[in-house]
C-alpha cells in the first residue's frame, strides 16, 4: 500500500452451544423470505477487514495519490462493486478530497491536507453486487488519520506586554507569567514550547529577572530601585520542540516599577527656636522642612509628624503642608505663663507608608536621630482669664424649693501672679429666671419656686452658666456650669390624655380607649386606678369600666345612649394615692363611616344662594308692610278729622292693648324638678347631656326645650350640686335668673297714652238761635 499503514482487525463470531433453530427470515434487500432448517452453529470468518490508514499532511502529490486497496473475499464469487460514503467524501469538510475505484477498490487522495483544520475522517464502505446493486455484506468504518508535521510556530497572546511591579517586590517572587499556544498535535513535540529570556537591561546588582522554561513564569532575582531603574524591557523567545525542526516567536515584557517607602524622610535641621505669646491661640508657632528620596506626591514621599515630648497637656499640633511636605506648628490651646517660660518639645517625622528594605541589607527601620527634631519655645505673658475651681458644681433638692434658698458659691481666681485683676460675677444662662448670682461673691440664690415639671427643665436637670469676669485689658472670662438637679415630689395629679372623645351609635364598638398621663416621676406616677364617679343617666346605669388598673382603661356603654354630649367624671389615683376628678367629654353621634361623627355644620349650614333669597324676600315683606301701615294710618286720619256741618261733641277713641301674660304657678312649675331631683330637662345631671342635637326628641312630652348655650356644664363654673337640697335650690333660682326672656312674662305692663285732654266747655253754656232742634 505504498506510504501508508494498515491495521487489520479480525472479528469471528463463536457459537458457545449447540441449538436448532426454526424459523422464518426476511431478507430486507431481495425480498425473499426461506424457511432455515435446523442446524449446528459452527465457527466462521468476518468477510470485512477494518483497517485505519495515515496520510501525511501538506503532501505536495502527485494526485490523485494511492492511499489503500479496499478488498472483500465475496470477490471469489460475486462481481463487485465499492462505494465510499462519509466527511472528505461527499461530506464536508474536505469534501471530494477521497475517491475510490469502484472496480478494484482503491483509494485515492485528490489534493494536500492540512491536519489542523481536520486531522482524522472516517468513511462508510460498502460492497454491492454489479448485476443486481445490492450490498452484499455488512457496511463498515474506515478510519483515516493525518500525520502531523511541524508547520505551526509557537504565538503569543500579545506582542507586548506591560507590568506594573512594586518596588518592595522581595525577590524570588513570580511578577508576571508569559504564555505561546501552538496549533500542531497536541502533546507531540511538535507543539510542546519552552521559553527563554533573550534579553534585558543592565543593572548595578546584575541579572534581575529569570524565566521558566516550561511554563512562562518570570521571577524577580534581586531587589528593585526605583530611584536607579523605573523601567525593565525583557525579549522572551517561545520554541516549540520538533524532531526535524523546530519554530520559535518572540513578545516583549515592559516592567514598570512602582515606588515604595524605601528612602525615610529627613529633618533639614534638627534644632530650632521660636517665641509665642501664652493666649496666641491657633498661631502658627513654626515651619519645619524634611527632605525625601522618593517619588513625590506618593505615600512613601508624605510626610507625618508626630510630637513625641512636651505635649502632654496637648497645647500644640503639627499639621502637613500638602504642597510643600513641611511641617506646621501650631498653638491650640492657652499655655500659662505662670507654669514656665520656656517649653522643649521633640518633634519626630516618617511617612505614610511604612519603610521597607531589601531583605538581606542591614538597614535599621527604626526612627534615626535624622528623623527628629528639637523646638524650644519661649512664651510671652498675657493677661489670663479667670478660673473656676471646680469648674463644674452639681446642687441636688428636692422641688418645691422657695425663693431666697442659696444653692452655692461660685469661686474663680485671677491665674496671674504678677498683677492681680477684681473679677465680677455675671449669670451667662438663665432660662427660666430661676436664680440670681451675687457679683462679687458669686453666691448663688433662688428667685422663685422650683417645679421640676416646668417646660423649661431639661428632664430633672436645670443648667445655669455664670462667667467671672475680670478687668483686665482686654478683660477676660472664665465660664463655669452649675447642674441643678432637681428631686422629683408627688405635686401633680394623674389627667386623662384626651378628655374630648365620641362613640359612634351605628358601630358595633361600644368601648372607648382612655390614656391617663402623670407628669410626676416613678413611683409618683402609674400605673393608675381607674374609678367611675357616676355610672347613671335617668337611674339607669350607662357606664362601666374594662379595667381599673393600669396606664389606660376602657370606657364601656351598657345601653344605648341618645345622641347627644355626655359629662363622664373620673378619679384617677396614682401609686401614692394621689387623684383628681376628670371629666371625658363623650359626644354619642351618627358616623356615617362608623368612625368619625357627623360634623354639625351639616344640619344648621345653608347655601349662600339661599341667604340672599331669603334676605330679599325679607325686604320685599318689610316694603310691603311699611307701605300698609301708611295707608291706614293716613285713612285714620281722614276719618278722625272729619267734622260735620253741625256742631257735635266727640269722643277721641283710643287703642286698646291686652293685658299681661297670665303669671300661673302652673307655668312656673315647668322649671321644677321631679321627685327624683333631676331638672326636667334631657340629660340635664351629674352625667348627662350638656348639649341637645336634636331638640324635637322630646316635643311630645310637653316639656319646655331651652336653648343649649344657656345650659352649664358640670366640669365648669358655677356648678350645682343636684344630689343635695341646697344646691337644687340655688339650682332653681339660678336657672330661672338665666332666662331673662321669661320673666317678661309675669312683670306688669306699661302701655302709652296717645293724644292728649281736650278742653270742651258745658254744654250748658251754649246757645243756638235755631229752634228747629230740641237738645233735651
Amino acid at each position: 500500500m505504498g506510504d501508508f499503514n494498515m491495521q487489520v482487525y479480525w472479528e469471528n463470531q463463536v457459537g458457545s452451544r449447540s441449538q436448532e433453530i426454526h424459523e422464518r427470515l426476511q431478507d430486507p434487500r431481495s425480498g425473499n423470505s426461506k424457511e432455515l432448517k435446523p442446524h449446528q452453529l459452527r465457527r466462521c470468518k468476518r468477510a470485512w477487514v477494518l483497517a485505519t490508514f495515515e496520510i501525511t499532511e501538506e503532501d505536495e502529490g502527485p494526485f490523485p495519490k494511492f492511499v489503500a486497496q479496499l478488498q472483500n473475499d465475496k470477490t471469489q464469487n460475486y462481481s463487485l462493486w465499492y462505494k465510499i460514503m462519509g466527511p472528505g467524501v461527499d461530506q464536508d469538510p474536505e469534501h471530494g478530497l477521497f475517491e475510490i475505484n469502484k472496480n478494484n477498490g482503491n483509494l485515492y487522495i485528490n489534493r494536500k491536507v492540512d491536519r489542523e483544520r481536520t486531522s482524522i475522517f472516517k468513511l462508510t464502505v460498502d460492497a454491492l453486487q454489479k448485476r443486481t446493486g445490492n450490498i452484499l455484506d455488512s457496511s463498515l468504518i474506515y478510519q483515516i488519520k493525518v500525520k502531523d508535521i511541524n508547520d505551526n510556530p509557537p504565538v503569543f497572546s500579545k506582542d507586548i506586554y506591560h507590568v506594573q511591579v512594586s518596588e518592595s517586590t522581595a525577590p524570588g517572587q513570580s511578577i508576571f507569567k508569559v504564555e505561546a499556544t501552538d496549533k500542531d498535535e497536541i502533546k507531540h513535540p511538535n507543539s510542546i514550547i519552552s521559553y527563554y529570556l533573550v534579553s534585558e537591561p543592565k543593572a548595578p546588582t546584575g541579572r534581575m529577572f529569570a524565566i521558566d522554561q516550561e511554563n512562562g513564569t518570570i521571577t524577580l532575582k534581586n531587589c528593585l530601585d526605583y530611584q536607579k531603574i523605573t523601567s525593565y524591557k525583557l525579549l522572551i523567545r517561545a520554541r516549540d520542540n520538533g524532531p526535524q525542526i523546530q519554530h520559535s516567536s518572540t513578545a516583549t515584557v515592559i516592567v514598570n516599577v512602582d515606588d515604595r517607602n524605601n528612602n525615610p524622610p529627613t529633618f533639614i535641621s534638627h534644632t530650632a527656636s521660636a517665641t509665642v505669646s501664652e493666649n496666641n491661640v491657633m498661631a502658627v508657632i513654626l515651619k519645619v522642612k524634611v527632605t525625601d528620596g522618593d517619588q513625590p506626591n506618593t505615600p512613601g514621599w508624605k510626610a507625618k509628624y508626630t510630637i513625641i515630648h512636651g505635649n502632654e497637656k496637648e497645647n500644640y499640633k503639627i499639621e502637613t503642608e500638602p504642597d510643600t511636605n513641611n511641617g506646621i506648628l501650631l498653638l491650640i490651646k492657652h499655655l500659662d505663663y505662670e507654669h514656665g517660660r520656656e517649653r522643649i518639645l521633640q518633634i519626630a517625622v516618617e511617612n505614610e507608608e511604612p519603610l521597607f528594605t531589601c531583605p538581606g541589607t542591614n538597614v535599621d527601620l527604626r526612627t534615626s536621630e535624622s528623623q527628629i527634631m528639637t523646638v524650644n519655645i519661649n512664651v510671652l505673658d498675657e493677661n489670663d482669664p479667670p478660673l473656676f475651681d471646680p469648674a463644674e458644681m452639681l446642687v441636688k433638692h428636692k422641688e418645691g424649693l422657695l425663693p431666697e434658698v442659696v444653692l452655692g458659691r461660685m469661686n474663680a481666681t485671677d491665674p496671674d501672679n504678677i498683677f492681680k485683676n477684681h473679677i465680677r460675677y455675671v449669670k451667662a444662662h438663665d432660662p427660666g429666671e430661676l436664680v440670681s448670682v451675687d457679683k462679687v461673691t458669686g453666691i448663688v440664690t433662688t428667685l422663685k419656686e422650683l417645679d421640676r415639671e416646668a417646660p423649661y427643665m431639661n428632664g430633672s436637670v436645670y443648667d445655669i452658666i455664670i462667667h467671672a469676669v475680670d478687668d483686665g485689658v482686654p478683660p477676660l472670662t472664665g465660664t463655669a456650669t452649675l447642674h441643678l438637679h432637681l428631686l422629683d415630689v408627688n405635686d401633680n395629679a394623674p389627667y386623662i390624655v384626651n378628655n374630648n372623645q365620641h362613640m359612634c351609635t351605628n358601630s358595633n364598638e361600644r368601648s372607648i380607649n382612655i390614656m391617663a398621663a402623670d407628669d410626676d416621676e416613678n413611683p409618683f406616677s402609674g400605673p393608675f386606678t381607674f374609678e367611675l364617679m357616676d355610672t347613671k343617666v335617668f337611674g339607669k346605669k350607662m357606664w362601666k369600666l374594662s379595667t381599673a388598673y393600669g396606664t389606660s382603661s376602657q370606657l364601656m356603654s351598657l345601653q344605648d345612649p341618645l345622641p347627644g354630649v355626655y359629662a363622664v367624671p373620673f378619679k384617677i389615683h396614682d401609686q401614692q394615692g394621689i387623684s383628681n376628678v376628670n371629666v371625658l367629654n363623650l359626644r354619642v353621634c351618627h358616623c356615617p363611616d362608623e368612625v368619625e361623627c357627623e360634623s354639625l355644620e351639616t344640619h344648621r349650614s345653608i347655601g349662600v344662594g339661599t341667604c340672599i333669597g331669603v334676605l330679599f324676600a325679607s325686604l320685599l315683606l318689610l316694603l310691603f308692610v311699611l307701605c300698609s301701615f301708611l295707608f291706614c294710618n293716613f285713612t285714620n286720619k281722614m276719618q278722625t278729622n272729619l267734622v260735620p256741618d253741625e256742631p257735635n261733641g266727640s269722643l277721641i277713641k283710643y287703642n286698646e292693648e291686652g293685658g299681661g301674660a297670665p303669671c300661673s304657678a302652673d307655668f312656673i312649675s315647668r322649671f321644677l324638678p321631679e321627685e327624683n331631683g333631676h331638672l326636667l330637662l334631657h340629660g340635664f345631671e351629674t352625667s348627662g347631656t350638656l348639649q341637645i342635637e336634636n331638640e324635637n326628641l322630646l316635643k311630645h312630652k310637653g316639656f319646655f326645650q331651652p336653648s343649649a348655650k344657656n345650659l352649664t356644664p358640670v366640669n365648669s363654673s358655677p356648678s350645682y350640686d343636684f344630689n343635695n337640697h341646697n344646691g337644687l335650690e340655688t339650682a332653681r333660682v339660678q336657672f330661672y335668673n338665666d332666662r331673662e326672656d321669661l320673666q317678661d312674662h309675669c312683670a306688669p305692663h306699661v302701655y302709652m297714652h296717645e293724644g292728649r285732654a281736650t278742653s270742651i266747655i258745658s254744654l250748658d253754656s251754649l246757645t243756638n238761635t235755631e229752634k228747629r232742634d230740641d237738645f233735651n
